[in-house]
């Protein structure tokens, strides 16, 4: 807030009169998962894009139309990721993917075993040093922040998992077996 402040006093007091929950990721209690707009307003005006200038009908017409056809796609996806059992979307098991190749470069210290603790060293490709993150696989928590964030798994608790013989099971998503090679 202090950097928002310096560049800009006006904005700095008009944030400071919103209720943090309603644009902080850090103040929402973990609602939306990284998410800061809602997906049904993102898909109107995705539906909306370019109809915004003409008479109702039209407009209604259009909403219709695109609507239909927008969900029509979305249905086919669907169907194709579930007929693979693809457990995430598209973007997310990208994510995923990426997350799971960075984690191959981290060093791993299990330090409980019932908890299925460990410290995650990350190695820093550039030379400047390593940072070392707290993995809690079984409360689903890792230092870095990413993973009670965005509900995907972090690459330290990815390189964690691999560490020990029982992987988390529950969760939202589904995490089943989240460091191990079963590609979809």
């Amino acid at each position: 807030m202090e950097e928002i402040k310096g560049l800009n006093e006006e904005a700095f007091d008009w944030l400071g009169n919103i209720d943090k929950t309603q644009w902080t990721l850090a103040h929402d209690g973990g609602w939306r998962m990284g998410i800061l707009t809602t997906n049904i307003s993102e898909a109107v005006n995705g539906v909306l894009k370019g109809a915004r200038h003409l008479p109702i009908v039209p407009i209604v017409e259009i909403t219709l139309n695109r609507s239909a056809q927008y969900f029509l796609q979305r249905t086919i996806r669907a169907n194709r990721m579930s007929n693979a059992n693809q457990q995430w979307a598209d973007y997310t098991f990208r994510l995923f993917e990426a997350r799971q190749a960075e984690a191959i470069q981290h060093i791993v210290q299990k330090f409980g075993y019932n908890q299925q603790s460990a410290s995650v060293i990350t190695l820093s490709t550039t030379g400047q040093g390593s940072s070392t993150y707290v993995v809690k696989l079984r409360q689903q928590m890792c230092s870095c922040g990413k993973w009670g964030t965005h509900e995907i798994p972090c690459s330290h608790a990815i390189q964690a998992s691999r560490h020990f013989v029982h992987v988390v099971r529950n969760g939202s998503p589904s995490i089943t077996n989240f460091g191990m090679n079963d590609r979809q």
